[in-house]
Order: C-alpha cells, then sequence, then structure tokens
C-alpha cells in the first residue's frame, strides 16, 4: 500500500505536479511527443556518415528498394552513380589522414552542391560515394556525371598550406537500359562498370554500353550467378594498385616542392603519349610511357629545395646532384615487379642518342624507346616554360634546337614524329585566307575522319586537340574561326569547353558546332546554353557536316 501511494505521488510530480487530470495528460502526451522526436533523431543519425554528414551504406540499405519499387510501379527511369576517389590513400599518406579528412569533407559539400535538390548523396566507403538519382533517365543522369566531374576536377581541396586536385573513376548504371529486377541489382551493375574504369587506370567515366559484359539468366529475386571462383588477375591488380598508391604520393610532393615540375609533368605525359600513339606501339606499352612521363622526375623528391628552386644556372657539383635523379626514381621503384618497364625508361631518360648522356652512357637503339620518347617531350616542354633561372624560348626556337639535337641528343624518328604531332599548329592551318576549324574530339579516328572531310575541301585550315585542356590551348594559339567540340570527355568536358570560350571576351566571337552520339533533347538544350551555335548528332553525313559548317561560317 505504501509502495504504490509513493508510485502514485511520484507520478503526479511527473506530471507536472498538479491534481488536474486534464493538465496531467497534456503535459504526459508532450513527453510522450518528445521521446518520439528523440527517437527519430537517433534513429536519423544512425543512417548519417559523422564525418560528412552524408547518407550512409545502411540508408542505402533501407532506401534503394522503395526508390526501386517506386519507379518500376510507375514506369519511371532509376539511375545510380558511383564514383571512387582515385589513388586517395597517397593524400593520406602524404599529407596526413586530418588533411584527408578535410579533403573528404569538402569533396561532400562540393557533391552536395552539384547535384539536383532530390537526388541522395551517399558516402558509400572510405573514400567511395554514391549519388541516387530518382525518376532519372540515362541521358539527364550521363550530364550530371559530366557535371560532377569537371566540378570535382576544377576544385582545388586542402587549406592555405596545402591544396590538392581530385582525379575520379565514376561509374553509372540506369534502369530500364541495366536489366535488372532489384534496387541492390543495379548498384551492382555499377560497381562492376566502376571496376572496368579502375582496373584501365581510373580518371574516366563508365556507363554500361562502355563496358563488355554478359548478363546471367535472371530469376525473381534477381541475378542467378555460378559460384564465384578466385581470379588471380583481379587480386593481382589489387595488389598492384595498393604497391603503386604511395609512389603516387612521392609525385605529388614533388610538385608541392616546385611548381614548374608539377606543370611541366602534365604536358611531358600529354607529348609522350601521343609520340607513342604515333609511332603505333602495342596498347601496353603506350601505358608504360605514360606511366613513365608521369614519374620521370619522382627522384627529384631527393634533391635539395635550393638546387631545385635555384635562380642561377648550376654549378658543376649542384649539377651532379641533379643528375642522380634518374636513379634515385630507380630505386624507389625497383621493389614493384610490375613496374620493370617503367623503370628502365624514368632510368634512362637522360642518356643520348651517341651516347654522351647518363647514368649509363647508353648509345642509340640500346635506349629503351620510352626513354627515348620521354626525353623528347621532357626537353621540348622544358624549352618552352619558364625556369627559375631562365625565361622560356619560342616555340619556333624550341622546334629548331630539336632539330639540331636530332642524331645526336635525340633518336631522330622520335624527334621527326613529334615534329609531325606538332605541324598542325604549322602546315594544317592552311594558307592565310582559308577559314580555321579547330576539331576537338577525344576519338582520334573520328578527329582524323572529319579532318580529311574537310581537307578534301582545299578551303579550309585544321588543327586537332584530343582532350579539354589542350583544346583550351590551340583555341588561344591558332585562333579559329569554328570550333567542332565534342561533348563527352574525360577531364574538362565539351560543356565546359563551350562555356570558357564564350565567357572569354578574346574567343567569344567563335563558332561552336557541338557533336556527340549521347545528346538527347536534354543534351541540346544543354549544350546550347553552355554557348554552342548549333548541335549535329554523330554518325553524320559528310554533307550534313559541310552543310552545318557552310551555316556557320
Amino acid at each position: 500500500m505504501g509502495t504504490e501511494r509513493k508510485n502514485k505521488q511520484k507520478g503526479k510530480v511527473e506530471a507536472g505536479k498538479s491534481d488536474n487530470p486534464e493538465e496531467a495528460e497534456e503535459r504526459m502526451e508532450d513527453l510522450g511527443k518528445g521521446s518520439l522526436e528523440i527517437d527519430k533523431k537517433l534513429k536519423e543519425n544512425l543512417c548519417r556518415d559523422p564525418q560528412t554528414g552524408l547518407y550512409n551504406r545502411r540508408y542505402l540499405e533501407n532506401i534503394i528498394e522503395a526508390e526501386f519499387s517506386r519507379s518500376r510501379r510507375y514506369a519511371q527511369p532509376f539511375s545510380v552513380i558511383v564514383m571512387d576517389i582515385d589513388y586517395f590513400k597517397s593524400i593520406n599518406d602524404v599529407y596526413g589522414y586530418q588533411f584527408g579528412d578535410l579533403v573528404l569533407k569538402q569533396f561532400a559539400e562540393q557533391l552536395k552542391k552539384t547535384v539536383r535538390l532530390y537526388d541522395i548523396v551517399i558516402r558509400s566507403g572510405g573514400e567511395e560515394f554514391m549519388i541516387i538519382c530518382p525518376g532519372t533517365n540515362i541521358l539527364t543522369a550521363l550530364n550530371l556525371a559530366h557535371r560532377l566531374f569537371s566540378a570535382i576536377g576544377l576544385y582545388a581541396f586542402g587549406d592555405e598550406k596545402h591544396t590538392v586536385k581530385l582525379k575520379l573513376s565514376m561509374a553509372l548504371a540506369s534502369y530500364p537500359e541495366d536489366r535488372i529486377s532489384r534496387g541492390m541489382d543495379l548498384v551492382e551493375v555499377a560497381n562492376r562498370n566502376l571496376s572496368k574504369v579502375k582496373e584501365n587506370g581510373g580518371n574516366r567515366f563508365y556507363f554500361s554500353s562502355d563496358v563488355e559484359r554478359k548478363y546471367p539468366e535472371k530469376t525473381g529475386d534477381g541475378f542467378e550467378t555460378e559460384p564465384a571462383e578466385p581470379n588471380i588477375k583481379d587480386l593481382y591488380k589489387q595488389v598492384h594498385q595498393n604497391l603503386i598508391e604511395p609512389i603516387f604520393a612521392f609525385a605529388r610532393t614533388i610538385e608541392a616542392k616546385d611548381r614548374y615540375t608539377g606543370e611541366h609533368v602534365e604536358k611531358t605525359i600529354y607529348y609522350a603519349t601521343e609520340i607513342a600513339h604515333a609511332l603505333n606501339l602495342p596498347r601496353k606499352e603506350v601505358e608504360h610511357i605514360r606511366q613513365a612521363a608521369v614519374l620521370h622526375d619522382l627522384g627529384k623528391i631527393g634533391i635539395s629545395e635550393k638546387i631545385l628552386l635555384k635562380r642561377v644556372k648550376l654549378i658543376e657539383g649542384e649539377f651532379e646532384e641533379i643528375k642522380k635523379h634518374p636513379q634515385i626514381a630507380a630505386e624507389i621503384l625497383r621493389p614493384i615487379h610490375s613496374l620493370r618497364e617503367v623503370i628502365l625508361s624514368i632510368l634512362h631518360h637522360h642518356e643520348r642518342w651517341d651516347g654522351k648522356g647518363y647514368p649509363d652512357g647508353l648509345k642509340g637503339e640500346k635506349i629503351p624507346v620510352g626513354a627515348r620518347i620521354v626525353a623528347v617531350a621532357d626537353v621540348y616542354q622544358a624549352l618552352i616554360s619558364d625556369r627559375p633561372y631562365r625565361k622560356r624560348f619560342p616555340k619556333d626556337k624550341a622546334i629548331d634546337m630539336l632539330k639540331e639535337g636530332s642524331g645526336t641528343q635525340f633518336d631522330p624518328k622520335v624527334v621527326n614524329t613529334f615534329l609531325e604531332i606538332l605541324r598542325p599548329r604549322e602546315a594544317l592551318k592552311g594558307l592565310e585566307g582559308e577559314r580555321k576549324i579547330l576539331i576537338v574530339d577525344d576519338d582520334r579516328r573520328m578527329a582524323n575522319s572529319i579532318a580529311r572531310i574537310l581537307k578534301l575541301e582545299n578551303r579550309y585550315g585544321i588543327d586537332m586537340a584530343f582532350d579539354g585542356s589542350t583544346a583550351e590551348e590551340k583555341v588561344s594559339e591558332f585562333s579559329p574561326e569554328l570550333v567542332i567540340l565534342d561533348i563527352r570527355m574525360p577531364g574538362i568536358d565539351g560543356y565546359e569547353i563551350a562555356r570558357r570560350i564564350r565567357q572569354n571576351k578574346n574567343t567569344s566571337h567563335i563558332k561552336i558546332l557541338a557533336v556527340s552520339a549521347y545528346f538527347g533533347e536534354e543534351g541540346k538544350k544543354k549544350i546550347l546554353s553552355a554557348g554552342a551555335n548549333t548541335c549535329l548528332d554523330k554518325p553524320f553525313k559528310r554533307e550534313k557536316l559541310l552543310q552545318k559548317i557552310d551555316e556557320l561560317l
């Protein structure tokens, strides 16, 4: 009895110390509502990533099937974009985990700013992110993906002390184009496409038609699959990537030590890869040469900043220090057996055709072809760049210096091939009075086909670019009247190039003919609003192309 009386009294106190039954009931109801609100917030927090504030994997598992069911019920499209920050481990290795956490937060903010209000942004893993796009067809999702690729590529992440540029691997899956029966199946297809991107080097974007794949027979629950067997090739690639990531971390630190080196490397990569393609080298060898160009100055990590940044010519002892950088790079890379061919190209990229180079005095074709290619690309880019101790040479003078070194310092075949690559800036421009057209397309076969059509007309001067960065340079140098612009390219895409042409008062007069096989009505509206004058769907006939050009010029 005493206990019951105490409990009743306690209940009165908790209800508000009132003998009025109505007031007590209202207060108890308020307490109940408060508990529900707290419970709701707790559940929401469980679905949030505490580091970035984005939704987490748990939320994905809760929402994906509901969103997919809604799309199927109302016959609406549904898309998923997945992405992975390339070599993010190297950022943590170089700058520390605190800096890496800051970059992830900034990356999450950029995603939220770029997507649409009804898109759902999820952090699905350490440096893995996902965007759920309800009611979004494949063309709209492609446009969003390209916008994300451009936005992230342009943003400098970090703080006042350090900044880094991020490269992304991205992939897309879309219903109903991808034949799936569950929401998580769509995620699986997107992740499969992403794996292909990573296998091919990252820093690019794939959707399902880009990837060769075979669909198994489907059951009511999704895919019917056979028991998985160990894939030695995949395991090897994973081990290989884990070994390479710290190397790219070292490469990034060089840019921090020597700003010239960071900018110089990007152009050297482009020229070396173009030479390798022009020499019709096997795809695997082209990739080795690209990697050698990326890492050819890696050994400068072991050279004093006082020497690297010296504003007068080096004395003999300092030059001897600089000459050690190929061997330092080779020692760093030596434990990675899969980079053996790359190491040889880096170690010998300062050898000379006449045998008077370093470190081993190799002569002629005893020098690895990758080293001979990197040497020409490296020297040309150095000549046309400002250095701490001298101003850049004019490009005509740099070309003359390459010609003078052909047969003594450089492989004559490589020099001649490189000059042919540069020749469009001179010979293809045509005679004075011809209408200048710049073709921008990462598909070299398509760009060359368009160039052949225009050359037959004998009234156009032609130049070509195969990526967005080179396109910007050539717009400035070549001063075309018309740019034939493919919208779908890695890095800086056609939309961004068109915007930059229009926003620059020196280029805003240039006509832009946008071409693509992936426009759709929305894509055409977007590129026209970005600055294109008109559009043309690929594939197109010669007559249609010439008609469009005549209309514009």
